[in-house]
């Protein structure tokens, strides 16, 4: 027994050090000065200041200023004023860290709180992360200011800031992100490559992956959907959407939904598609298999609104607001044009082609299968006072007939035979 130590009773106690302590219990020994064992078996102590409330197997190495309340097995070594309760706890090389209870907890790495659970592992070389319960989650790597809230086999590799609050097998994975949230959900991942600010808000198997550039200020929710090498897009829900080398890309729900290219949105549907790198500014409302497919520069603004199998395409510079209102296997590639109804096909600007199984092919042209005008029909090109025959190619043309001041008989019957 060293200088004014005490032993206050147990059995086969020892205080070694200075002004230490040991109350009861059995096979204690308190080496370190001014430390203390109150009680328990075969706990150990070998450093200034260090206590161990009681126990077995307990043991603090060289943590000065350090507490273990209890339990079983617990170690503190080389970290100083650190804290366990609980079992089978273990701190190591992490000053001024908490194991608050459960069972076989660890942390490596400063300032680190684990506050419950089993088998949970902080692992850093930077400092202040957290696990608040759970089981087999683990917070490693350059993660700093990090946080697990609970769930099972979490797991977060990133960069600081990083947090997933609750779920089954989720990862942030890219030791070079930060900012980036997991709120729940299984099996989903964020590997952002120097990105920041993603979050995926619940669902499964969901991805915001990065590659040869960051990906940040992402969200997705939902099942199997995936934002890659794409910034500021948005994943509201739905099963299986991809956004791809995109900005500001969004799909709010539906199925096998895809986007490539930035600044472009499909509100809902399946198997709906923007390709190519151009055409921003685009929109496919609902629906199912509609495309819009744009592989020129200076060709956006296009829309499908609803329907199925309907196809906005460019090749040439400039091909932009194109637009079809609904129907099925219609398609429109020229500018400043339309479809609507089935299988029309438009490729003449400034034309439209509203009906079924029309080919708008002149400029300035809108084609219709028939028309009934209620009203009156107007047009600039004919002149007053002229009546309105069709050419042999179909097209309307202003007619005056005899002298001028009025129709014969034949040109009557003329008109009257072609419906007008």
């Amino acid at each position: 027994m060293s200088d004014y130590s005490t032993v206050s009773g147990g059995y086969c106690n020892e205080a070694v050090g200075a002004c230490s302590v040991v109350g009861g219990g059995h096979c204690n020994c308190s080496a370190g000065p001014a430390s203390t064992i109150s009680g328990g078996l075969c706990n150990y102590v070998s450093d200034c200041g260090s206590f161990i409330g009681g126990g077995l197997f307990n043991s603090t190495l060289s943590s000065p200023y350090s507490f273990i309340i209890g339990g079983t097995s617990n170690t503190i070594q080389s970290s100083t004023s650190s804290f366990i309760a609980g079992s089978c706890g273990c701190i190591c090389i992490g000053n001024c860290s908490t194991v608050s209870g459960g069972f076989k907890n660890t942390i490596c790495g400063c300032y680190g709180t684990i506050s419950g659970g089993y088998c949970n592992i902080l692992h850093s070389v930077e400092c202040n992360n957290s696990i608040i319960n759970g089981e087999q989650n683990i917070i490693c790597c350059n993660a700093k200011f990090s946080l697990i809230g609970n769930g099972l086999c979490n797991c977060t590799f990133s960069g600081p800031y990083s947090m997933i609050l609750n779920g089954l097998c989720n990862f942030v994975d890219d030791p070079t992100s930060k900012y980036d949230t997991i709120i729940t959900g299984s099996c989903n991942i964020i590997c952002s490559v120097g990105g920041c600010f993603n979050v995926i808000s619940s669902g499964a198997c969901n991805c915001i992956c990065g590659g040869g550039s960051p990906t940040s200020y992402t969200t997705i929710s939902g099942c199997s959907n995936r934002v890659l090498f794409s910034n500021c897009s948005f994943i509201g829900s739905g099963f299986a959407n991809d956004i791809c080398c995109a900005n500001s890309a969004f799909i709010g729900a539906g199925q096998n939904n895809v986007i490539c290219g930035g600044y472009k949105s499909i509100l809902n549907g399946v198997f709906n598609t923007f390709a190519g790198d151009n055409g921003g500014y685009s929109q496919i409302l609902a629906g199912t298999c509609n495309r819009v497919n744009i592989n020129c520069t200076y060709s956006n603004y296009h829309s499908i609104i609803n329907g199925s199998c309907n196809l906005i395409c460019g090749a040439v510079t400039g091909t932009e607001h194109s637009f079809i209102a609904g129907g099925s296997g219609n398609s429109v590639c020229s500018k400043f044009s339309s479809a609507f109804g089935l299988c029309n096909c438009v490729t003449a600007s400034f034309s439209h082609a509203w009906g079924c199984g029309l080919t708008g092919s002149s400029s300035n042209t809108f084609y219709v299968n028939n028309l009934c005008a209620c009203g009156s029909l107007y047009t600039s090109a004919i002149s007053s006072g002229c009546a309105v025959c069709v050419t042999t190619g179909g097209q309307l043309i202003g007619y005056t007939g005899g002298g001028g001041s009025g129709l014969t008989f034949a040109e009557v019957e003329r008109l009257i035979s072609i419906g007008i």
